[in-house]
């Protein structure tokens, strides 16, 4: 048991540290209970973004898919992870995708009027697909341009299937 006057001399101390002032401070403190860094806000958008992209953005979504499916636990917050980042990858493949074919339309825009007396726009762009797919480079495998069903919901990890039906607030598992 403590005596009356270590209690005494423990409140004063107590009294004395206000924590840290400054924002240096500040800052240093709230990294206490970081362990590996690895979650650390931003860090994934350093290793997910391109320089031209918007790392805030894709913060903005990946709290938004969090905000939404609630994750219980680090499993489930990876796989959160994981739906952000090919979310992002998704969005990207389609400015590309775009990017590319407006590009060969325009670069076809001269042979076709040489070609064709008149064009709807769906034509002009299966045109441009087309010349697309004919030119490819040889160094793509026809692997990688082959899409890979999706795996049946019975393949998938017992808590995977659990987390994707879920609704609501998840019920506690005592």
């Amino acid at each position: 048991m403590s005596s009356r006057r270590q209690r005494r001399a423990a409140r004063a101390s107590g009294k004395k540290s206000q924590g840290p002032v400054t924002p240096e401070g500040k800052a240093r403190s709230s990294a206490n209970a970081t362990k590996h860094g690895l979650a650390a806000p931003g860090r994934l958008a350093v290793s997910v973004c391109l320089n031209i992209e918007s790392r805030e953005d894709f913060c903005t979504l990946h709290q938004t898919y969090i905000n939404l499916h609630r994750p219980a636990d680090p499993g489930e917050h990876l796989i959160v992870e994981e739906m952000a980042v090919a979310r992002w990858h998704l969005l990207r493949t389609w400015v590309m995708q775009t990017a590319v074919l407006e590009n060969q339309m325009d670069e076809m825009t001269d042979q076709l009027a040489r070609d064709y007396e008149t064009m709807n726009e769906a034509t002009r762009l299966t045109l441009a697909f087309k010349n697309l797919a004919e030119n490819l480079p040889q160094s793509v495998p026809a692997a990688a341009l082959r899409i890979a069903p999706l795996a049946p919901d019975s393949a998938l990890p017992k808590t995977t299937r659990g987390f994707a039906r879920r609704n609501g607030r998840r019920p506690n598992k005592h």
